[in-house]
C-alpha cells in the first residue's frame, strides 16, 4: 500500500467518525488509541465529532426551551436544524479532504484528548 492509499484510507476513516457523531466517533476512537501506530489525524476527527455530537445535543435540548419564545424562539427553532445540518455535512466533507479543521471551541478540546 502506498502513501497515496494510506492517505486516502485515513481520510474515509476520520470522515465516517462524524457520520453518528457520537457512536462513530467513539468506535473509531477506541480503534485507534491502543495502536502502537495510532494516526493523529483520525484520532483528532474522532474526537472532535465525539464532541460535535454531545455539542448538538446541548443545543438542541436549549433550542428547545428558546423554542417557548414567541417569533423569535420560533425562528431560531426553525433554522437550527438546518445549521446543524450543514455544520456535520462541512465536517464530513473537510475531513474526506483531508484537512483538520478545528470547529470553534470544540477543535481546540478535540485537541487535547488526542
Amino acid at each position: 500500500m502506498n502513501e497515496t492509499e494510506t492517505k486516502s484510507d485515513d481520510n474515509l476513516i476520520a470522515a465516517l467518525a462524524y457520520v453518528f457523531t457520537i457512536i462513530t466517533g467513539i468506535i473509531i476512537y477506541l480503534m485507534e488509541k491502543d495502536k502502537p501506530d495510532k494516526r493523529r489525524f483520525v484520532m483528532f476527527h474522532a474526537v472532535q465529532a465525539i464532541m460535535l455530537g454531545v455539542a448538538m445535543i446541548a443545543l438542541s435540548i436549549i433550542v428547545t426551551i428558546i423554542a417557548m419564545i414567541p417569533i423569535i424562539g420560533w425562528l431560531i427553532a426553525f433554522l437550527f436544524p438546518f445549521a446543524a445540518l450543514a455544520v456535520w455535512i462541512f465536517m464530513i466533507y473537510k475531513a474526506y479532504s483531508g484537512e483538520e479543521y478545528h470547529l470553534p471551541i470544540i477543535g481546540d478540546y478535540a485537541e487535547q484528548y488526542i
